[in-house]
């Protein structure tokens, strides 16, 4: 077994692949976080705005986003 070590955001770069997932899973991340947040104002028009809604943004919720991006993510998308 061989162990090397990389620099810091490398992986990108020698992966190209990974660089294609990574930018797929982001968009689906931020597309489903915004339609979290334009929910929240709409079911909770009192809530406030939406700094205030962000600063309420938990773990949870941000659980619950990584799994839709995710699942988002087609197989034809790995190739």
């Amino acid at each position: 077994i061989r162990v090397g070590y990389l620099p810091s955001n490398t992986t990108s770069l020698i992966q190209l692949q990974d660089k294609g997932i990574i930018w797929i899973f982001k968009a689906h991340y931020t597309q489903y976080s915004m339609e979290r947040i334009i929910n929240t104002t709409k079911e909770n028009p009192d809530r406030g705005n939406i700094m205030k809604i962000w600063k309420n943004y938990n773990i949870e919720d941000a659980i619950i986003v990584i799994e839709k991006a995710t699942k988002a993510i087609k197989p034809s998308s790995q190739k």
